[in-house]
């Protein structure tokens, strides 16, 4: 609603008709567009609606993808293979389609996964060492209900994220930090997923030397701290969160909600330590 209201200040002239008209030649000229092309999204809404695993619901749309790509553009099952692996390129002659279109692949997402990796991998050496428990322990005072525990936890990614640059650090590493501390209070995972999401991901575009940050301020050509007041969902999303904890609206305990997910056995086995 927000961003209507401000869409408002825009008028049709205003708008770059002569990008539009470009884009709208280049997808003519390159693609052959029609309805069957919505499946993939379509496989995606559907398979979220009835809570299919993730794995399965990217296999299934990108093999979706990929047929389609093979029947309505031309691509063969070797060229596939290399979009999969490196990712699309097109040479169209408008600068602004190529670089919109000219990206993916498996290769370009190996950077997020070994940050994933990474931090796994140190939230695991913080636990061992006794870091985190060390850490915990000085942040007793601060977790003793539930609107607390979510308050620190948001201000904890928010550290996080302006220390290591990387969201997926920050969410990795601050959910090994409080799973103990979640389970003790009997609260449900999905409630530490979602905190993490509201903190480690949601403020992550403020921090204008985050990947996130970098990232935006180099598309949009506006400075991080320009932008930030126009975030609403960036800002206002921690707030919510924080109320929610201290109202306890929609933050639910085991058996008040009905939910499949459990915590890991070795969380268990840390919280009885």
């Amino acid at each position: 609603m927000i961003y209507g209201v401000l869409g408002m200040r825009y008028t049709a002239e205003g708008i770059d008709s002569e990008q539009v008209a470009n884009t709208l030649t280049a997808i003519e000229q390159n693609f052959n567009m029609n309805i069957f092309l919505l499946l993939p999204p379509v496989i995606v809404i559907v398979m979220a609606i009835l809570k299919c695993p993730s794995i399965p619901t990217l296999l299934f749309s990108t093999l979706a993808a990929s047929l389609l790509a093979m029947i309505f553009q031309g691509q063969s099952l070797a060229s596939m293979a290399t979009i999969l692996d490196s990712g699309f390129s097109i040479e169209s002659g408008f600068a602004d389609f190529d670089t919109l279109m000219s990206r993916g692949g498996l290769q370009s997402m190996l950077w997020t996964a070994a940050l994933g990796m990474l931090g796994m991998l140190y939230g695991a050496i913080m636990e061992k060492t006794g870091l985190l428990s060390s850490f915990l322990e000085h942040m007793k005072p601060l977790v003793k209900n539930t609107g607390t525990l979510i308050t620190t936890v948001i201000f904890s990614n928010a550290i996080l994220l302006a220390a290591t640059a990387s969201q997926t650090l920050a969410i990795v590493v601050g959910g090994r930090m409080y799973v103990t501390e979640f389970k003790k209070k009997d609260l449900l995972p999905q409630v530490l997923s979602r905190t993490l999401e509201d903190s480690g991901t949601i403020i992550s575009p403020l921090i204008p030397w985050s990947l996130c940050g970098v990232y935006m301020a180099g598309t949009l050509g506006v400075p991080t701290l320009s932008y930030l007041p126009y975030s609403f969902l960036c800002w206002l999303c921690p707030i919510i969160a924080i109320i929610y904890g201290f109202t306890g609206k929609f933050v639910w305990k085991t058996g008040e909600h009905p939910s499949q997910r459990t915590y890991h056995d070795h969380d268990e086995a840390a919280a009885n330590a």
